[in-house]
């Protein structure tokens, strides 16, 4: 039973699906809205997000955060400012890809930044904020977790290694080859 167990727990994790760089900018946003807010000390009552046009995608997701954190705050004065939150950029970088071990698949390390800065309609000076997660990736999972409707998921793809890649088929090939011929060879006497 132990083993059916430990089997099952192993299977889900060599097969899980990686996580998409849509599904990680939101995060990302959730967690520095969340943390924007908390160290407004409370002095943030309203709530808005600016963005660049193509990232009007997360304008409902990015209300519903910011309206859950700002319930409590609301409750205790009704004369607060309005927090301004712009998103200037985001980033999503891929390293060169490698491998863990010989004929393993390549790895590439995801990172994914999210830039702006943000201010309060009273105080005009603003903060500037930079967030950022890393992961480590399939190199053949990169189309997957990119989503073409949204460009600010993509990032540039790194070219495969050349020679690892001719290293490898060389070995391969020449391998076969010879066990080929020594099967041959061996078995004719």
């Amino acid at each position: 039973m132990l083993l059916v167990i430990f089997l099952f727990s192993v299977s889900t994790e060599i097969f899980s699906q990686p996580i998409s760089n849509y599904n990680r900018i939101i995060s990302l946003l959730d967690s520095t809205i969340s943390d924007v807010i908390n160290s407004s000390n409370n002095k943030a009552g309203v709530f808005r997000f600016h963005s660049f046009a193509e990232n009007a995608v997360f304008q409902g997701r990015v209300n519903y955060i910011a309206e859950k954190a700002l319930k409590n705050i609301r409750d205790v004065d009704d004369k607060k400012d309005t927090l301004n939150l712009y998103l200037e950029n985001i980033i999503i970088d891929y390293a060169e890809p490698y491998r863990e071990s010989f004929l393993g698949d390549y790895l590439s390390c995801r990172k994914i930044t999210l830039t702006g800065f943000y201010n309060y309609t009273k105080n005009e000076a603003g903060d500037v904020f930079s967030v950022s997660v890393s992961d480590t990736i399939a190199y053949s999972d990169i189309s997957e977790v990119e989503k073409p409707d949204y460009p600010f998921t993509s990032g540039k793809k790194p070219g495969e290694p050349f020679w690892d890649s001719f290293w490898e088929t060389a070995i391969i090939v020449t391998t076969a080859a010879a066990s080929l011929a020594l099967f041959f060879t061996v078995r004719s006497r």
